[in-house]
């Protein structure tokens, strides 16, 4: 090969623990936001650990796994990362819950960049269904109701109507 020559990108295992065990162990990079290493992905993916351990969409940790780490098979040359829809699913739960703390939706992850489904066109991951738990939200004390504590977090909490 001459010099500066695109060597023939092969699988990695995937280094970072937050993405082992997720149904796929192989990436390649540069991933689809570009990052070159294994380790940027890490030090970027840590920034979301708070989102991820709140809970507010159970497929959260596989999506933006599948972005920062994305699958490789040696069958084709692209990297698979997440389908629109499971972006959609996440951004839909996800988005208010980083509003409330002042911060946007990242650019990076604009739904719009990833195909809208897994088909013979485009090969994307549409990861597991989120479960449809209800978020988390403040109700309004209604009259004749009070709010009677168990415990010190807000989460022991509980609503009675009298």
């Amino acid at each position: 090969r001459g010099f500066g020559d695109e060597e023939e990108r092969r699988c990695d295992p995937i280094r970072i623990s937050m993405c082992q065990n997720l149904g796929y162990n192989v990436t390649k990079m540069p991933n689809l936001v570009g990052h070159e290493l294994q380790t940027d992905a890490e030090l970027q993916l840590t920034t979301f650990t708070p989102l991820i351990q709140y809970g507010c969409s159970s497929q959260l940790q596989f999506f933006l796994c599948s972005v920062y780490v994305p699958m490789c098979t040696e069958k084709i040359n692209i990297p698979i990362g997440p389908c629109g829809g499971m972006c959609l699913s996440v951004k839909r739960r996800c988005e208010p819950v980083l509003k409330e703390f002042g911060f946007a939706w990242p650019e990076s992850l604009n739904c719009s960049k990833f195909p809208p489904q897994n088909d013979h066109n485009h090969m994307c991951m549409e990861g597991p269904g989120d479960e449809e738990v209800p978020l988390p939200h403040k109700t309004p004390i209604q009259p004749g109701e009070e709010c009677h504590s168990v415990g010190t977090n807000s989460d022991q909490y509980i609503w009675v109507k009298r």
